[in-house]
């Protein structure tokens, strides 16, 4: 049987996501598998998840996934390219996955692979080197890089969300040396982070929004019921939205409280970026506030955010540099339970099926944990009304729904 590992945020989980399974499956078979490696409370856009990681895994099964494992937060907060490697790590080293499944804008594996190789050949750092000379973006320069290489067909390529990710996955592959086979699936209708729908299909930067400013119902068109059902019971419940802003006043302050050579250590950090976010934090009265302050040409939106908020959860570039030390089971059906049977022979990593697995682990992982714990406390912080207690993470057991 194929096993399919896709990665994912489902923030929320909507109609599009669900069309990215099913033709997963046209693609691998009807009785294909799928694994997903889903971020957790916290997503790498740099912003709380809208909804809790457990909520979200939950929808994903319903809603069509077999098993959900988590992507730990120091990864999902994390550049593309460590998203993406730790991603890859983490689905390969289950040992049961035999094809990697990825939306992208093209639609087709061989000139995204063409590009992986490129940025992975001798001759990409010096030319890459040489266009971030002339302080312009990372994400420019790279692509001046590949035109210089391979041309504008090329190049353009690295213009598209989805497509970047694609080729960092491919990258991924081919430097775990993996016998995992990439597939893609073209994405269709809203473009990533698109502020309006097209059709039925809607980005879920534009559900969040609908989420926060619109009515509840407005979101029904774009959701299958399964998740829908459970986002509102989550609101309903008072656990939902869960936003960053709600949270403002604590980030802002512990910032303030970090000395400078603090934010030596963080994550992603280089070019005196460290001092700038320092000197940011000491003026800017929101977290907004701070990104502006500190944000440049060269110093992408969504970098500064990620990096203040992995200060926030005590992440450090140590930290992230780590390969993931666990799999850590969010949710699972009767077919996820037959690959976790695998799974405990073939796995490379310690399998977390229950709270009390954590006392197996190294000390290492257990450091890991204790940091997740902490971070899912600050994460329920941010509710519209904080009711979970501490240490939430050592009680919570993974969801298992039975097949009808």
């Amino acid at each position: 049987m194929k096993v399919c590992g896709i990665v994912s945020e489902y923030n929320p989980f909507h109609l599009g996501h669900m069309l990215h399974i099913e033709q997963t499956r046209l693609l691998c078979g009807t009785e294909c598998a799928i694994i997903c490696v889903m971020s957790g409370n916290y997503v790498q856009r740099g912003d709380f998840a809208c909804m809790n990681k457990h909520a979200r895994a939950k929808s994903a099964v319903l809603s069509g996934a077999d098993l959900v494992l988590e992507l730990p937060t120091p990864y999902a907060l994390s550049s593309a390219e460590g998203f993406a490697k730790s991603s890859v790590s983490i689905l390969a080293s289950t040992n049961i996955v035999t094809h990697l499944s990825f939306g992208s804008e093209l639609g087709y594996i061989d000139p995204l692979r063409d590009v992986a190789i490129a940025l992975l050949s001798e001759e990409f750092p010096p030319l890459l080197q040489n266009e971030l000379q002339k302080g312009i973006s990372f994400a420019s320069a790279r692509q001046k890089a590949i035109l210089a290489m391979l041309g504008s067909k090329s190049s353009n390529l690295l213009s598209s969300p989805n497509n970047i990710l694609a080729i960092e996955y491919i990258k991924s592959l081919f430097r775990l040396n993996s016998s995992i086979a990439p597939v893609t699936i073209r994405r269709i209708g809203a473009s990533h982070d698109a502020k309006s729908a097209s059709g039925n299909t809607a980005s879920a930067s534009h559900l969040r929004n609908l989420l926060e400013n619109g009515d509840l119902s407005d979101l029904i068109p774009y959701m299958n019921k399964e998740s829908f059902s459970i986002l509102k019971e989550e609101i309903e419940l008072e656990r939902a939205p869960v936003l960053l802003k709600n949270a403002e006043r604590s980030i802002v302050s512990y910032l303030r409280r970090l000395p400078a050579e603090y934010y030596e250590r963080l994550p992603d950090i280089s070019e005196g970026l460290d001092k700038r976010l320092f000197r940011a934090v000491q003026t800017g009265l929101s977290f907004e506030e701070i990104c502006k302050h500190a944000k440049t040409k060269r110093y992408a939106h969504s970098r500064i955010r990620r990096i203040l908020l992995c200060a926030y959860l005590g992440i450090t570039k140590e930290m992230a540099a780590y390969n993931p030390p666990y799999l850590r089971v969010l949710a699972f059906n009767t077919k996820g339970q037959a690959l976790l049977k695998q799974m405990k022979n073939s796995a490379e990593l310690p399998l977390i099926t229950k709270p009390a697995s954590v006392n197996a682990l190294s000390d290492n992982a257990k450091r890991f944990f204790e940091l997740e714990s902490t971070a899912t406390d600050l994460y329920y912080m941010a509710s519209p009304v904080p009711a979970a207690k501490a240490n939430e993470e050592y009680r919570t057991s993974p969801i298992f729904i039975a097949e009808k």
